[in-house]
């Protein structure tokens, strides 16, 4: 493997590193999800849009909680409401135990998309794996249970389409999706082929020079 590459892989899973960047401190006997480009323009979306009093749900939250966490001690008087969904239960109990450590009032629940999510959300927010299976950057196929971070499908973009299929009817009225796509890995064309597909309006793209990842902040056309 390019040692730049293993390099920035192990500084990413650092918790020292999450701790500087993110403010959130990830116990010695949980190993921090691999955060990626994607994750900081993700925080400066939900800092541009982020409100008193309102629900926010992370969909595929990792074994950190990294995002939901950093939003509880950065906005600890705005009165959030914050919920993650992961699909691994290894994942979900370490969310748990990095929310725990860092007294952040964050509810992480097991689910498969929003198979056990109930009620409405402000915000919306994922993160999603969308490398497709195929991709020469891709993982060994059977890393389990470490596939559900990164196989997005033969195109990059199944969990993204079953994302957006299902995500607007757990919006407020005025809530807005929040959706992290890497473009080295699933072209601008198509994710946003999708997001019209699936009855959203793109209000706003977040980038970075030198950062490949994009943000999309989406309204849905029939709230």
């Amino acid at each position: 493997m390019n040692l730049s590459l293993t390099l920035n892989r192990y500084f990413r899973r650092s918790g020292l590193l999450c701790r500087i960047r993110f403010g959130v401190r990830i116990p010695n006997r949980v190993i921090p999800s691999l955060w990626d480009q994607t994750t900081p323009l993700l925080r400066d979306s939900l800092k541009t849009h982020i409100q008193p009093n309102i629900r926010v749900l992370e969909m595929g939250t990792g074994q950190s909680a990294l995002l939901l966490c950093w939003l509880a001690g950065a906005y600890p008087q705005h009165g959030l409401t914050l919920l993650g969904a992961e699909i691994n239960p290894h994942f979900a109990e370490n969310a748990r135990i990095v929310a725990a450590s860092n007294l952040a009032p964050v509810e992480i629940i097991e689910s498969d998309l929003f198979s056990r999510i109930d009620g409405q959300f402000n915000i919306i927010f994922m993160n999603p794996p969308y490398v497709p299976k195929d991709h020469p950057a891709a993982p060994k196929e059977g890393t389990a249970p470490l596939d559900t971070t990164w196989d997005g499908g033969t195109e990059g973009t199944d969990v993204i389409d079953d994302f957006l299929g299902a995500a607007h009817e757990y919006l407020t009225n005025d809530g807005l999706v929040l959706l992290g796509v890497n473009r080295f890995y699933v072209p601008s064309e198509e994710t946003e082929k999708l997001i019209a597909a699936n009855g959203y309006t793109v209000r706003q793209t977040v980038e970075k020079p030198g950062n490949q990842s994009v943000v999309y902040v989406l309204g849905f056309a029939g709230k």
